[in-house]
């Protein structure tokens, strides 16, 4: 039993708290509890807030975007006011292909291939990332995976090569140079419409930021209740080992997360046997299990103490 004004400990049948003196009665009668709609109505803010931020994040990133591709004239405009020497070759065979030009400098070529419909420019797509990868290190750098509406583009560095190759509509361009002309070869594809994004938008930070505000803060709160310094939060490893003492009462356990499959029923265990450290019913834990940004914000910050006993 607490104290509802400071939280000391208090002998069963206690009226007034050693510590401050408070009437215990009084006090406990006249606590502010947090009502279940106050908790619904933080968290349907919180989701829309993130879901406004999202969605600008998104726009801002397509927007950002120079993903428009390009047509066979100014591809080869383009490349031959770039020091590129540009001819039409048609080695590929098949029925479905236009045109196909190869750009050459600098003892690598740059592939550009018009299909006549949106199928055959994917499965040709999908060729050249199927090719990349079967010459892949193990080590790579600067990889990119990405997608929206009809435009894709994958590249990676490895093993001294940079690859890039990137579809919109019926094109597909493609590229492999020595590393050292990974830049140049981004410049290019940029110029060309099958550009790199110039970030992920300011909506997109926003959202990380509060979201690590709010984690630091949950944390820091939930270590304050258990007793320990809140800034222990902020300490990799060490904080994961606070939380399993908090959680387990015993912080050895924290080796379990080295064990495979192991690792996985300890991370299942820790959210459960967090939640009912802190008093909280069995459904609850089993919330706290699936959905821990929401939960936790309530063990963090309702009048919950914590129990300091293993369950």
């Amino acid at each position: 039993m607490y104290c509802k004004n400071c939280g000391s400990m208090l002998n069963e049948g206690d009226k007034f708290c050693s510590s401050c003196g408070a009437n215990n009665d009084i006090v406990g009668n006249n606590v502010n509890k947090k009502s279940t709609g106050f908790w619904i109505g933080l968290f349907v803010g919180e989701f829309v807030l993130f879901m406004v931020l999202l969605i600008f994040s998104t726009k801002s990133l397509v927007g950002n975007l120079n993903i428009d591709g390009t047509d066979v004239n100014t591809f080869i405009a383009t490349m031959q006011n770039n020091g590129y020497s540009v001819q039409n070759t048609m080695n590929y065979i098949s029925d479905f292909v236009i045109d196909y030009y190869i750009a050459t400098k600098n003892g690598y070529q740059v592939d550009f291939i018009v299909t006549s419909n949106g199928d055959a420019t994917y499965s040709i797509y999908n060729q050249f990332v199927n090719q990349i990868n079967s010459n892949k290190g193990s080590i790579s750098s600067n990889v990119i995976d990405f997608a929206v509406n009809d435009y894709r583009k994958y590249a990676i560095t490895t093993n001294g090569t940079s690859y890039i190759v990137a579809k919109n509509d019926n094109t597909v361009i493609y590229a492999d140079a020595p590393a050292e002309y990974r830049e140049e070869l981004n410049q290019l594809f940029d110029s060309l419409g099958y550009g790199n994004s110039d970030g992920m938008g300011i909506g997109f930070y926003i959202i990380m930021l509060l979201m690590l505000i709010l984690m630091f803060a949950i944390y820091w709160k939930i270590f304050v209740k258990a007793g320990y310094k809140g800034w222990y939060s902020l300490i990799p490893v060490y904080n994961i080992y606070i939380m399993t003492k908090v959680a387990f009462g015993k912080g050895i356990y924290l080796l379990l997360m080295f064990i495979p499959i192991v690792n996985f029923v300890f991370v299942i265990m820790l959210w459960y046997k967090l939640a009912k450290a802190f008093g909280k019913s069995n459904a609850f834990a089993v919330c706290n299990i699936f959905f821990n940004l929401i939960t936790l914000q309530i063990i963090a910050f309702d009048d919950s103490k914590y129990e300091n006993k293993a369950i």
